[in-house]
């Protein structure tokens, strides 16, 4: 993402957003972690992905065995 940011920012765009829209594979904690200033990710995932949160802290597990999918988060406004 860094790269694609460069093009604007030479062409005297560094006031305006980029905004990057991507699915599938590119929803991924590498795509998410990659923060760039200016950038803003738009994601779609299937329905059907089973998610997760991390686990609880002290934890030897790294996920919460509680998984849920984009379609609960869209129906319950429980799920953070």
């Amino acid at each position: 993402m860094p790269i694609l940011r460069t093009t604007p920012d030479e062409a005297d765009g560094r006031s305006k957003h980029l905004m990057l829209a991507v699915e599938g594979s590119y929803c991924s904690r590498t795509v998410f972690a990659a923060s760039v200033p200016g950038v803003e990710l738009i994601a779609r995932a299937c329905k059907n992905a089973a998610l997760c949160l991390p686990a609880a802290p002290g934890s030897c597990r790294f996920c919460d065995p509680a998984r849920f999918t984009p379609e609960q988060v869209r129906k319950d406004g429980t799920i953070p």
